[in-house]
């Protein structure tokens, strides 16, 4: 069994740094090479900053190189949750945020031209039991009128067809998206 992550196991190792100290003048230092650190640097060098990125062991190394590959869209949890907590306005400004975080990534893969296999193949919010698709439903109903139109509940004959599962029901939220983290990074 290997014990290393599918990303850096699979995309060519980062050849354009230097080891060892960091000799000159740089107008920014920017403190590890995940995904924070490189858009930060990028957004930096973009604007015309000398930048230098600082990564103790390579870059992509840490949870950047180490998670599931994709790029959810929408709330992790229930909309209707995060609306009666925070009120209908933050919990859409804060739905349409996550949204627009894929859509950057799609846009800085094709500005860029980054071999990452980005595809836009959606996700499922699974009920593994008929009361989770009650739940899911109510969720999907606001989700869909309030916020998100590109969304769709699917009975369990949706998803048997679709995927030949045993579950409920789902909610699909069609704008998530997928990638090779180790090629994006």
């Amino acid at each position: 069994m290997k014990l290393v992550s599918y990303w850096h196991d699979t995309a060519p190792v980062f050849s354009g740094g230097a080891q060892g100290p960091v000799e000159g003048h740089y107008d920014a230092a920017i403190i590890g090479g995940g995904f924070t650190g490189l858009a930060a640097a990028r957004q930096l060098a973009k604007a015309g900053a000398k930048v230098v990125v600082l990564e103790a062991e390579r870059v992509g190394w840490g949870a950047s190189g180490r998670n599931g590959g994709h790029l959810n869209n929408g709330l992790a949890h229930s909309y209707l949750s995060a609306k009666a907590e925070l009120g209908k306005e933050r919990a859409i400004a804060l739905y349409r945020a996550l949204d627009d975080s894929v859509d950057t990534i799609e846009a800085l893969v094709a500005e860029e031209g980054i071999d990452c296999d980005f595809r836009r193949a959606g996700k499922l919010k699974l009920a593994s039991k008929p009361q989770h698709f009650e739940a899911i439903a109510r969720n999907f109903e606001a989700v869909h009128a309030e916020v998100d139109p590109d969304t769709a509940l699917l009975s369990a004959a949706d998803l048997k067809t679709e995927i030949g599962s045993p579950f409920h029901g789902a909610m699909l939220s069609r704008k998530s998206a997928m990638m090779h983290m180790g090629r994006y990074v």
